[in-house]
């Protein structure tokens, strides 16, 4: 499921006067929303945060053994905060507080932001030069070996746990480039440019 796919359910639409999307979620216009009607006003809140922030199942790393998700992106975020933030000096209490009520309906309450893909922003300049099939494993080495040393360091209980938190989240990001790498060596070398390829690219942020 797309992470806009919830938007698409039974709630009113909103006028082109509400707002636009845009690369990092849809945007509201102040002075459409500060004169709306409140069932108007609550849905455009829901639309604001849900393509901002979504279920951290989506993409989050979980710990069993730390009890939870390890929010390496950031969070989480909540719809209290956030709708507050944005919106509390344009609508009412009751309306917002409505509007948190429709986004947690579904018993998520903890939120991690939706990271969205540069379409046509792509600099040649940053394309990989892999040289020999054996590079990303190479590199792959050489970068656990670096998250390795943090684990050296010493500290409180709290700071080397925190520590541990972040080598883990490293790790699979570290996992994801040597797939990425990988991949677009081999489609380079077959002759299948991983520019042009959009199943290749997404692998670096799947």
């Amino acid at each position: 499921m797309g992470h806009n796919d919830h938007l698409d359910d039974d709630h009113p639409d909103l006028p082109a006067a509400a707002g636009r999307d845009t690369p990092s979620g849809f945007e509201t216009d102040d002075d459409w929303f500060a004169s709306a009607d409140p069932e108007l006003q609550r849905e455009a809140m829901r639309r604001w945060f849900r393509s901002r922030y979504w279920d951290p199942a989506n993409d989050t790393p979980y710990n069993g053994a730390e009890g939870g998700y390890l929010y390496i992106h950031g969070g989480p975020y909540t719809a209290e905060d956030e709708l507050y933030s944005q919106f509390g000096d344009l609508c009412g209490d009751e309306v917002i507080r409505e509007a948190i009520d429709d986004i947690e309906s579904d018993g998520i309450d903890e939120w991690a932001p939706i990271h969205y893909e540069p379409e046509d922003e792509y600099d040649p300049r940053f394309a990989l030069a892999l040289e020999e099939a054996s590079e990303p494993l190479r590199k792959l080495q050489e970068r656990l070996e670096q998250s390795k040393k943090v684990l050296t360091l010493r500290g409180n209980a709290e700071s080397e746990g925190l520590a541990q938190k972040l080598v883990f989240g490293s790790i699979i990001g570290l996992l994801e480039t040597f797939l990425y790498e990988t991949a677009y060596y081999w489609l380079e070398k077959d002759g299948l440019p991983a520019r042009k390829n959009a199943s290749c690219r997404s692998l670096q942020t799947a």
